[in-house]
């Protein structure tokens, strides 16, 4: 659904959040919810008083949910088999919703962690993809 916004400007859809890698991207693409997190670890003095804290194996994680869709129902079925990505799959996520480089910044490298079917008698099936991203790990690669 197009929006015309007036008034404050927001980011209005996930139509600018793609994959590369991965069929996901022939989707329709419903809705993308991301965490950046990471484990915080105190820092105590010789007396056990903390003095600071370390963040350390931040990590982001990114659920995309996908509609597939085709010219007819049974391109749609195909298209759902095919959308989802096997578990340790590599996926590239761009997206140009943020400033690259930004903390809530989407786009990167990614490995597929798992998904979801959803069906209901009242809309369109859902996939939900799961992703994982380590700060550590600059790239991931999909050994067969």
């Amino acid at each position: 659904m197009a929006a015309t916004l007036k008034g404050l400007a927001v980011n209005w859809g996930v139509a600018t959040t793609a994959t590369v890698g991965a069929v996901i991207s022939t989707g329709k693409r419903q809705s993308a919810d991301f965490n950046n997190s990471g484990n915080i670890q105190e820092l105590l003095d010789e007396n056990g008083v903390r003095v600071g804290v370390a963040v350390v194996e931040s990590e982001k994680t990114l659920t995309i949910t996908v509609v597939p869709a085709g010219a007819t129902a049974d391109a749609a079925s195909t298209e759902a088999n095919a959308i989802i990505p096997t578990p340790g799959e590599a996926v590239t996520i761009t997206s140009s919703n943020v400033d690259a480089g930004a903390a809530v910044d989407i786009a990167g490298a990614y490995v597929a962690e798992g998904s979801r079917i959803r069906e209901t008698n009242t809309g369109a099936m859902l996939i939900e993809i799961d992703l994982y991203q380590a700060s550590e790990i600059a790239s991931y690669t999909t050994i067969t």
